[in-house]
């Protein structure tokens, strides 16, 4: 979690298509303009992305309108997610495969150092949240069985940032 800090820059945003997206729709839902992509000429409404992460996003904005002082802000939310994501895989991990306590604590520091993992956690984007929810998905299937699986992969396929993560969360195992 420090390293994340320690390499973020705060300064920068929308280098790639997607996060300057997810960053144009939390401004316009801060704003109150609604779900719409007020950068493009007839803010048009925004069919392809999810909800979910533009409006946590928006709530951030609002704690601080100022853009791009706000960049900071908006990157943070990704590591304290990724740092959920490391306690909620480590304990996957304990559930699923009852390992030793260090072999667990090791597969949660590789979790948290994988490379794409930890790159996408570097800008606005709503992979690390969707990885973070559909892990979160896993161990609720080993605690609550079938139906919690299912309500957690439903809700999860409904929130994916895109077509390509949902086709995973589809395969979950019931």
């Amino acid at each position: 979690m420090f390293t994340q800090f320690a390499v973020m820059d705060a300064t920068v945003a929308g280098i790639l298509h997607d996060d300057g997206i997810y960053i144009s729709l939390a401004k316009s839902l801060a704003d109150g303009k609604g779900y719409r992509l007020t950068s493009l000429p007839t803010s048009p409404i925004q069919l392809k992305y999810p909800p979910l992460y533009p409006g946590v996003l928006a709530i951030l904005w609002q704690l601080r309108p100022s853009f791009p002082e706000n960049v900071a802000l908006l990157k943070t939310f990704n590591v304290i997610v990724l740092f959920v994501g490391v306690l909620v895989s480590h304990r996957f991990l304990r559930r699923s495969a009852t390992p030793s306590g260090i072999d667990a604590v090791c597969y949660a520091f590789l979790f948290a150092v994988c490379p794409p993992v930890f790159t996408l956690t570097r800008v606005t984007l709503s992979d690390t949240l969707f990885l973070v929810l559909t892990i979160g998905a896993l161990a609720c299937q080993r605690v609550r069985g079938t139906a919690g699986t299912i309500g957690l992969a439903t809700a999860t396929l409904d929130l994916s940032p895109s077509p390509r993560h949902a086709s995973l969360v589809s395969r979950l195992p019931s």
